[in-house]
């Protein structure tokens, strides 16, 4: 719990209600556009190996990349029209 006091952390949880917590948590994360989150895991796993340079570089590059997919297209099509997203994973 001092994490998040300190900052560390945006949650923390006691052990006989952490997996509760992490379900839901994967089922908000599950909600969200693969490809958004394909891009996201794809920068996470770039950026423990390359510089800082390297990986604002990147993540500009998959932004496009998210943002010009049907997904990112539907998702602002989505926010403009107050509705929920219909993401298709492409």
């Amino acid at each position: 719990m001092e994490a998040v006091q300190y900052g560390l952390a945006n949650h923390a949880y006691p052990e006989e209600q952490l997996l509760v917590h992490a379900y839901k948590l994967a089922g908000k994360i599950a909600k969200k556009s693969p490809v958004s989150i394909g891009a996201a895991i794809k920068l996470l796993n770039y950026s423990k190996h390359e510089s800082f340079y390297k990986g604002v570089k990147e993540e500009a590059k998959l932004f496009g990349d998210v943002f010009l997919s049907e997904d990112g297209q539907e998702g602002i099509k989505a926010f403009l029209e107050k509705r929920s997203p219909d993401f298709k994973g492409r």
